[in-house]
């Protein structure tokens, strides 16, 4: 292996590591029903779940799903990561906040591929995922 990719691939790995784990975080406080889900409640919530999350909305997929890569290059299947990079504004009455995201395209029955979105309905109570989506096209700011 070469000296570059080596770098590559040790960089690659760094930054995985320091998405999802954070073993000595603390947790910022949970919001009520009906409370404001803050910019830092979205960032722990979204590593606690990125990898449940990320299964369900692919398991949603009939053929294959790409995305681009943590640090390069587009990654497709199994080795997708999906970002979430947007949230509900506030908790909903069942407890549950939905992440969504629309940084990937999903192969259609010809072999093309379309733009998609996807959400991730996540129970903020026992942080784990209620509900996944999966849509075409983009999403509306």
């Amino acid at each position: 292996m070469k000296n570059s990719t080596k770098v590559l691939l040790s960089i690659s790995i760094l930054a995985v590591l320091a998405i999802v784990e954070k073993p000595d975080e603390v947790a910022p406080p949970r919001p009520a029903i009906g409370e404001a889900v803050s910019q830092k409640y979205f960032e722990y919530i979204d590593r606690v779940v990125a990898f449940d999350c990320n299964n369900e909305v692919k398991a949603l997929v009939k053929y294959d799903i790409r995305a681009p890569g943590l640090v390069w290059g587009t990654r497709s299947g199994r080795d997708t990561f999906l970002r979430f990079r947007q949230w509900s504004k506030r908790v909903a009455p069942d407890g549950t906040i939905r992440l969504v995201g629309d940084d990937a395209e999903a192969q259609n029955g010809f072999g093309g591929w379309a733009r998609v979105n996807y959400s991730c309905t996540v129970d903020i109570a026992t942080n784990s995922v209620k509900d996944a989506s999966l849509n075409p096209g983009r999403i509306l700011d």
